[in-house]
Protein backbone atom coordinates (compact mmCIF):
# COMPACT_ATOMS: atom_id res chain seq x y z
CA UNK A 1 0.00 0.00 0.00
CA UNK A 2 2.72 2.36 0.74
CA UNK A 3 4.42 1.58 -2.20
CA UNK A 4 1.49 2.52 -4.58
CA UNK A 5 0.92 5.60 -2.75
CA UNK A 6 4.79 6.23 -3.10
CA UNK A 7 3.81 5.41 -7.10
CA UNK A 8 0.77 7.61 -7.17
CA UNK A 9 2.94 10.89 -5.78
CA UNK A 10 5.34 10.08 -8.32
CA UNK A 11 3.34 9.71 -11.75
CA UNK A 12 1.21 13.11 -10.59
CA UNK A 13 4.35 14.95 -9.88
CA UNK A 14 5.23 13.39 -13.44
CA UNK A 15 2.33 14.67 -14.89
CA UNK A 16 2.33 18.42 -12.95
CA UNK A 17 5.86 18.40 -14.38
CA UNK A 18 4.86 17.63 -17.96
CA UNK A 19 2.47 19.90 -18.34
CA UNK A 20 3.95 22.54 -16.35
CA UNK A 21 7.29 22.04 -19.29
CA UNK A 22 4.38 22.01 -22.36
CA UNK A 23 2.89 25.28 -21.43
CA UNK A 24 6.50 27.20 -20.74
CA UNK A 25 7.34 25.58 -24.34
CA UNK A 26 4.24 27.18 -25.51
CA UNK A 27 4.91 30.34 -24.40
CA UNK A 28 8.35 30.58 -24.42
CA UNK A 29 8.62 33.24 -27.04
CA UNK A 30 6.51 35.47 -25.35
CA UNK A 31 7.89 36.91 -22.68
CA UNK A 32 5.03 39.06 -21.23
CA UNK A 33 1.57 39.39 -22.56
CA UNK A 34 -0.73 42.73 -22.67
CA UNK A 35 -3.61 42.40 -24.18
CA UNK A 36 -4.80 38.95 -25.20
CA UNK A 37 -6.50 40.31 -28.49
CA UNK A 38 -8.77 37.20 -28.96
CA UNK A 39 -11.28 38.08 -26.85
CA UNK A 40 -11.65 40.76 -29.69
CA UNK A 41 -12.16 38.47 -32.37
CA UNK A 42 -14.68 39.14 -34.85
CA UNK A 43 -16.87 36.53 -37.35
CA UNK A 44 -18.89 38.36 -40.28
CA UNK A 45 -22.19 36.98 -40.26
CA UNK A 46 -23.72 36.58 -43.76
CA UNK A 47 -27.26 36.26 -42.57
CA UNK A 48 -27.05 39.23 -40.34
CA UNK A 49 -24.80 41.43 -42.75
CA UNK A 50 -22.60 42.31 -40.28
CA UNK A 51 -19.65 41.64 -37.76
CA UNK A 52 -20.51 39.60 -34.50
CA UNK A 53 -18.26 38.21 -31.73
CA UNK A 54 -16.41 35.13 -32.81
CA UNK A 55 -17.08 32.31 -31.11
CA UNK A 56 -14.65 29.33 -31.46
CA UNK A 57 -16.34 26.19 -31.51
CA UNK A 58 -18.94 27.69 -34.18
CA UNK A 59 -16.28 29.72 -36.38
CA UNK A 60 -13.48 27.48 -36.42
CA UNK A 61 -14.02 26.33 -39.68
CA UNK A 62 -13.83 29.82 -41.05
CA UNK A 63 -10.11 30.83 -42.21
CA UNK A 64 -11.13 35.11 -42.01
CA UNK A 65 -10.98 36.53 -38.68
CA UNK A 66 -11.57 40.33 -37.85
CA UNK A 67 -10.75 42.79 -34.94
CA UNK A 68 -10.05 46.36 -34.11
CA UNK A 69 -6.58 47.67 -32.98
CA UNK A 70 -5.23 50.84 -31.65
CA UNK A 71 -1.45 50.41 -32.63
CA UNK A 72 -0.87 54.61 -30.96
CA UNK A 73 -2.45 53.03 -28.03
CA UNK A 74 0.25 50.40 -27.51
CA UNK A 75 3.62 51.74 -28.87
CA UNK A 76 5.99 50.48 -27.03
CA UNK A 77 4.65 46.99 -28.02
CA UNK A 78 4.55 44.28 -30.43
CA UNK A 79 1.78 42.65 -32.21
CA UNK A 80 2.70 38.72 -31.94
CA UNK A 81 0.69 36.24 -34.01
CA UNK A 82 0.88 32.40 -33.76
CA UNK A 83 0.07 31.45 -36.78
CA UNK A 84 -1.11 27.54 -37.37
CA UNK A 85 -0.10 28.11 -41.34
CA UNK A 86 0.66 30.04 -43.89
CA UNK A 87 -1.76 33.99 -43.01
CA UNK A 88 -2.60 36.80 -44.92
CA UNK A 89 -2.77 40.17 -43.13
CA UNK A 90 -5.10 42.80 -44.43
CA UNK A 91 -4.92 46.60 -42.65
CA UNK A 92 -8.36 48.41 -43.73
CA UNK A 93 -9.62 46.07 -45.80
CA UNK A 94 -6.24 46.34 -48.07
CA UNK A 95 -3.69 43.14 -48.14
CA UNK A 96 -0.30 44.08 -46.68
CA UNK A 97 1.83 40.76 -46.04
CA UNK A 98 1.81 37.21 -46.22
CA UNK A 99 2.94 36.06 -42.90
CA UNK A 100 4.67 32.67 -42.86
CA UNK A 101 3.41 29.63 -39.89
CA UNK A 102 4.95 29.84 -36.80
CA UNK A 103 5.10 33.43 -34.15
CA UNK A 104 4.98 36.49 -36.34
CA UNK A 105 5.79 39.97 -34.62
CA UNK A 106 4.49 43.47 -36.04
CA UNK A 107 5.82 46.52 -34.46
CA UNK A 108 3.18 48.53 -33.37
CA UNK A 109 5.05 51.69 -33.18
CA UNK A 110 5.31 51.33 -37.13
CA UNK A 111 2.35 50.71 -37.76
CA UNK A 112 0.97 54.05 -35.90
CA UNK A 113 3.42 55.83 -38.14
CA UNK A 114 2.39 54.92 -40.87
CA UNK A 115 -1.48 55.31 -40.09
CA UNK A 116 -2.53 57.99 -38.57
CA UNK A 117 -6.18 56.51 -37.63
CA UNK A 118 -6.94 55.29 -34.13
CA UNK A 119 -8.50 52.83 -34.79
CA UNK A 120 -6.98 49.59 -37.70
CA UNK A 121 -9.31 46.72 -39.33
CA UNK A 122 -7.33 43.95 -39.07
CA UNK A 123 -8.17 41.20 -40.86
CA UNK A 124 -6.38 37.60 -40.83
CA UNK A 125 -6.99 35.20 -43.61
CA UNK A 126 -5.67 31.87 -42.46
CA UNK A 127 -5.05 29.58 -38.90
CA UNK A 128 -4.76 31.33 -36.25
CA UNK A 129 -3.42 30.28 -32.69
CA UNK A 130 -3.54 33.90 -30.79
CA UNK A 131 -2.94 37.14 -31.76
CA UNK A 132 -1.86 39.12 -28.80
CA UNK A 133 -0.07 42.40 -27.46
CA UNK A 134 2.97 42.10 -25.58
CA UNK A 135 6.80 41.57 -25.71
CA UNK A 136 8.24 39.02 -27.52
CA UNK A 137 11.44 36.77 -25.62
CA UNK A 138 14.78 37.85 -27.25
CA UNK A 139 14.89 34.94 -29.27
CA UNK A 140 11.87 36.35 -31.67
CA UNK A 141 12.86 40.15 -31.65
CA UNK A 142 14.86 39.54 -34.63
CA UNK A 143 11.73 39.49 -37.25
CA UNK A 144 11.07 43.01 -36.33
CA UNK A 145 13.77 43.66 -38.35
CA UNK A 146 12.59 41.38 -41.21
CA UNK A 147 9.02 43.63 -41.22
CA UNK A 148 11.20 47.47 -41.16
CA UNK A 149 13.39 46.06 -43.84
CA UNK A 150 10.35 45.18 -45.69
CA UNK A 151 8.62 48.23 -45.24
CA UNK A 152 12.11 49.97 -46.49
CA UNK A 153 11.87 47.75 -49.38
CA UNK A 154 7.86 49.06 -49.74
CA UNK A 155 9.28 52.49 -49.85
CA UNK A 156 11.76 52.28 -52.00
CA UNK A 157 9.64 50.39 -54.39
CA UNK A 158 7.51 53.52 -54.45
CA UNK A 159 10.08 55.95 -54.75
CA UNK A 160 11.22 53.94 -57.86
CA UNK A 161 7.87 54.34 -59.12
CA UNK A 162 7.39 57.54 -58.90
CA UNK A 163 11.15 58.90 -60.00
CA UNK A 164 10.08 56.76 -63.17
CA UNK A 165 6.64 58.77 -63.14
CA UNK A 166 8.63 62.51 -62.96
CA UNK A 167 11.28 60.96 -65.82
CA UNK A 168 8.30 60.14 -68.17
CA UNK A 169 6.57 63.30 -67.48
CA UNK A 170 10.16 65.53 -68.17
CA UNK A 171 10.58 63.54 -71.47
CA UNK A 172 7.36 64.17 -72.97
CA UNK A 173 7.09 67.95 -72.05
CA UNK A 174 11.02 68.22 -73.28
CA UNK A 175 9.91 66.29 -76.85
CA UNK A 176 7.27 69.12 -76.95
CA UNK A 177 9.23 71.90 -76.20
CA UNK A 178 11.99 70.84 -78.78
CA UNK A 179 9.02 70.04 -81.42
CA UNK A 180 7.56 73.49 -80.94
CA UNK A 181 8.62 76.03 -77.77
CA UNK A 182 6.36 78.80 -79.01
CA UNK A 183 3.35 75.75 -78.93
CA UNK A 184 4.21 74.70 -75.12
CA UNK A 185 4.47 78.59 -74.27
CA UNK A 186 1.43 79.46 -75.17
CA UNK A 187 -0.32 76.81 -73.22
CA UNK A 188 1.49 77.61 -69.85
CA UNK A 189 0.91 81.08 -69.78
CA UNK A 190 -0.97 82.13 -67.20
CA UNK A 191 -1.60 85.31 -68.32
CA UNK A 192 -4.01 84.41 -71.28
CA UNK A 193 -5.96 82.86 -68.72
CA UNK A 194 -8.53 85.76 -69.43
CA UNK A 195 -7.79 86.47 -73.04
CA UNK A 196 -9.36 85.12 -76.04
CA UNK A 197 -7.22 83.83 -78.62
CA UNK A 198 -8.70 85.99 -81.35
CA UNK A 199 -6.50 85.46 -84.05
CA UNK A 200 -7.95 83.35 -87.43
CA UNK A 201 -4.39 82.32 -88.30
CA UNK A 202 -3.70 80.84 -84.32
CA UNK A 203 -3.33 76.67 -85.41
CA UNK A 204 -3.64 75.97 -81.43
CA UNK A 205 -7.27 76.27 -82.07
CA UNK A 206 -7.83 75.84 -85.88
CA UNK A 207 -6.08 72.77 -86.10
CA UNK A 208 -7.33 70.89 -82.71
CA UNK A 209 -6.00 67.02 -83.61
CA UNK A 210 -3.43 67.80 -86.04
CA UNK A 211 0.74 68.70 -86.21
CA UNK A 212 1.81 69.82 -82.64
CA UNK A 213 -1.36 69.81 -80.98
CA UNK A 214 -1.75 66.07 -80.92
CA UNK A 215 1.78 65.48 -79.36
CA UNK A 216 0.85 67.83 -76.32
CA UNK A 217 -2.51 66.15 -75.76
CA UNK A 218 -1.07 63.19 -75.51
CA UNK A 219 1.48 64.91 -73.08
CA UNK A 220 -1.28 66.39 -71.23
CA UNK A 221 -2.73 62.42 -71.59
CA UNK A 222 0.17 61.31 -69.46
CA UNK A 223 0.28 64.23 -66.77
CA UNK A 224 -3.60 64.07 -66.02
CA UNK A 225 -3.43 59.91 -66.08
CA UNK A 226 -0.19 59.43 -63.82
CA UNK A 227 -2.19 62.37 -60.94
CA UNK A 228 -5.17 60.21 -61.20
CA UNK A 229 -2.95 56.97 -60.52
CA UNK A 230 -1.39 58.24 -57.95
CA UNK A 231 -4.48 60.02 -56.06
CA UNK A 232 -6.10 56.62 -56.64
CA UNK A 233 -3.42 54.57 -54.66
CA UNK A 234 -3.43 57.62 -52.06
CA UNK A 235 -7.54 56.01 -51.40
CA UNK A 236 -7.45 54.03 -47.98
CA UNK A 237 -10.56 52.03 -49.24
CA UNK A 238 -10.74 49.97 -52.54
CA UNK A 239 -8.54 51.96 -55.42
CA UNK A 240 -11.01 52.07 -58.83
CA UNK A 241 -8.21 50.74 -60.53
CA UNK A 242 -6.05 48.09 -59.15
CA UNK A 243 -4.48 44.58 -60.05
CA UNK A 244 -3.08 42.63 -57.16
CA UNK A 245 -0.63 40.94 -59.13
CA UNK A 246 1.23 44.04 -60.26
CA UNK A 247 0.66 46.24 -57.39
CA UNK A 248 2.95 47.17 -54.57
CA UNK A 249 1.81 45.51 -51.56
CA UNK A 250 1.34 48.35 -49.78
CA UNK A 251 0.76 51.27 -51.48
CA UNK A 252 -0.84 50.25 -54.61
CA UNK A 253 1.48 51.20 -57.14
CA UNK A 254 1.97 49.44 -60.86
CA UNK A 255 2.58 50.17 -64.45
CA UNK A 256 -0.35 48.15 -65.32
CA UNK A 257 -2.89 50.41 -63.29
CA UNK A 258 -0.45 53.46 -64.46
CA UNK A 259 -1.41 52.36 -68.51
CA UNK A 260 -5.02 51.96 -67.73
CA UNK A 261 -5.25 55.84 -66.31
CA UNK A 262 -3.37 57.40 -69.06
CA UNK A 263 -5.58 55.28 -71.87
CA UNK A 264 -8.86 56.28 -69.71
CA UNK A 265 -7.23 59.96 -69.81
CA UNK A 266 -6.85 59.43 -73.79
CA UNK A 267 -10.19 58.53 -74.03
CA UNK A 268 -11.84 61.31 -71.52
CA UNK A 269 -10.03 63.90 -73.62
CA UNK A 270 -11.27 62.74 -77.41
CA UNK A 271 -14.75 62.30 -74.96
CA UNK A 272 -14.77 66.10 -73.74
CA UNK A 273 -14.53 67.30 -77.64
CA UNK A 274 -16.96 65.08 -78.54
CA UNK A 275 -19.03 66.63 -75.81
CA UNK A 276 -18.31 69.94 -76.42
CA UNK A 277 -18.85 69.29 -80.70
CA UNK A 278 -22.78 67.90 -80.00
CA UNK A 279 -23.23 70.74 -77.39
CA UNK A 280 -22.35 73.57 -79.67
CA UNK A 281 -23.96 72.34 -82.63
CA UNK A 282 -27.42 71.52 -80.93
CA UNK A 283 -27.32 74.90 -79.16
CA UNK A 284 -25.60 77.01 -82.23
CA UNK A 285 -23.08 77.98 -81.03
CA UNK A 286 -20.15 76.18 -83.01
CA UNK A 287 -18.23 79.04 -83.06
CA UNK A 288 -16.91 78.13 -79.44
CA UNK A 289 -15.99 74.42 -80.13
CA UNK A 290 -12.04 74.92 -80.67
CA UNK A 291 -11.31 77.87 -79.11
CA UNK A 292 -13.27 76.00 -76.00
CA UNK A 293 -11.37 72.86 -76.22
CA UNK A 294 -7.98 74.21 -76.80
CA UNK A 295 -9.43 77.04 -73.54
CA UNK A 296 -10.36 73.68 -71.64
CA UNK A 297 -6.73 71.79 -72.17
CA UNK A 298 -4.77 75.05 -71.67
CA UNK A 299 -6.45 75.68 -68.06
CA UNK A 300 -6.22 72.33 -67.42
CA UNK A 301 -3.27 71.50 -68.14
CA UNK A 302 -1.81 74.45 -65.67
CA UNK A 303 -3.81 72.55 -63.23
CA UNK A 304 -2.63 69.29 -63.28
CA UNK A 305 0.98 70.46 -63.85
CA UNK A 306 0.61 72.06 -60.08
CA UNK A 307 -1.42 69.17 -58.14
CA UNK A 308 0.82 66.86 -60.33
CA UNK A 309 4.25 67.82 -59.22
CA UNK A 310 2.55 68.53 -55.56
CA UNK A 311 1.81 64.62 -55.12
CA UNK A 312 5.76 63.63 -56.68
CA UNK A 313 6.89 65.81 -54.07
CA UNK A 314 4.82 64.42 -51.17
CA UNK A 315 5.03 60.91 -52.84
CA UNK A 316 8.98 61.13 -52.65
CA UNK A 317 9.13 62.41 -49.43
CA UNK A 318 6.57 61.23 -47.12
CA UNK A 319 5.50 57.87 -49.36
CA UNK A 320 3.88 56.22 -46.04
CA UNK A 321 1.74 59.48 -45.17
CA UNK A 322 0.58 60.38 -48.61
CA UNK A 323 -2.83 58.74 -47.37
CA UNK A 324 -3.31 61.82 -45.26
CA UNK A 325 -3.73 64.10 -47.96
CA UNK A 326 -5.78 62.33 -50.30
CA UNK A 327 -9.01 64.26 -48.82
CA UNK A 328 -6.91 67.47 -49.42
CA UNK A 329 -6.10 67.00 -52.82
CA UNK A 330 -9.53 65.86 -54.01
CA UNK A 331 -10.77 68.78 -52.19
CA UNK A 332 -8.23 71.28 -54.34
CA UNK A 333 -9.49 69.52 -57.35
CA UNK A 334 -12.99 70.47 -56.84
CA UNK A 335 -12.10 74.25 -56.40
CA UNK A 336 -10.18 74.23 -59.47
CA UNK A 337 -12.26 72.19 -61.32
CA UNK A 338 -14.89 75.14 -60.38
CA UNK A 339 -11.97 78.29 -61.23
CA UNK A 340 -11.86 76.14 -64.85
CA UNK A 341 -15.63 76.39 -65.16
CA UNK A 342 -15.44 80.53 -64.16
CA UNK A 343 -13.19 81.12 -66.69
CA UNK A 344 -13.97 79.21 -69.75
CA UNK A 345 -17.81 80.91 -68.81
CA UNK A 346 -15.69 84.73 -68.89
CA UNK A 347 -13.48 83.60 -72.11
CA UNK A 348 -16.20 82.07 -74.21
CA UNK A 349 -18.65 84.93 -73.06
CA UNK A 350 -16.64 87.58 -74.46
CA UNK A 351 -15.76 85.63 -77.56
CA UNK A 352 -19.01 86.53 -79.09
CA UNK A 353 -22.51 87.51 -78.78
CA UNK A 354 -24.97 84.66 -78.41
CA UNK A 355 -28.58 84.14 -76.90
CA UNK A 356 -28.44 83.81 -73.41
CA UNK A 357 -30.43 80.80 -73.25
CA UNK A 358 -28.34 78.96 -75.67
CA UNK A 359 -25.11 79.95 -73.84
CA UNK A 360 -26.03 78.95 -70.39
CA UNK A 361 -27.90 75.65 -71.99
CA UNK A 362 -24.42 74.83 -74.09
CA UNK A 363 -22.31 75.78 -70.56
CA UNK A 364 -24.88 73.36 -68.74
CA UNK A 365 -24.02 70.78 -70.82
CA UNK A 366 -20.02 70.83 -71.40
CA UNK A 367 -18.94 72.20 -68.47
CA UNK A 368 -21.47 72.43 -64.94
CA UNK A 369 -22.82 68.60 -65.82
CA UNK A 370 -19.21 67.16 -65.97
CA UNK A 371 -18.46 68.98 -62.80
CA UNK A 372 -21.28 67.67 -60.67
CA UNK A 373 -20.42 64.33 -61.97
CA UNK A 374 -16.74 65.34 -60.85
CA UNK A 375 -18.21 65.76 -57.15
CA UNK A 376 -20.30 63.04 -57.14
CA UNK A 377 -17.24 60.75 -58.08
CA UNK A 378 -14.51 62.51 -55.84
CA UNK A 379 -17.19 62.54 -52.62
CA UNK A 380 -20.18 60.36 -52.20
CA UNK A 381 -18.45 56.80 -54.18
Amino acid sequence: MIFLRKFKQIICLFILFFSFNFKSSANNKIEKIIVDLKDNWLYYDVSYNSYISYIASNHQKDKLIHFWLKPQQFGQYKLLLDLKEDTYLYINHKLQKKYKQGLNTISLDSLSNIYTQENLFITLYGSVESSVIGIPSLQTQKTDKVTEWINKTHIQQYRKHVTFYIIILLIAYTLVRQYDSKMLLEYLQVSKFFQVQRRQDNPLFIRIFQNNNLLFLLTYALLTGTFFHLLDAMHQGSPLLIFQKYTNQSLNLSWANWGIWVGVLVLWTLSKYLIVWLSANLLSVSKLINLHFYEYIRISNFIYLFLTIGVLLLSLHIPYHIQNWYNIFKTVLVFAYVLRTIILWYNANSFSEFRKLDFFSYLCVSEIIPLMIYIKILFFI
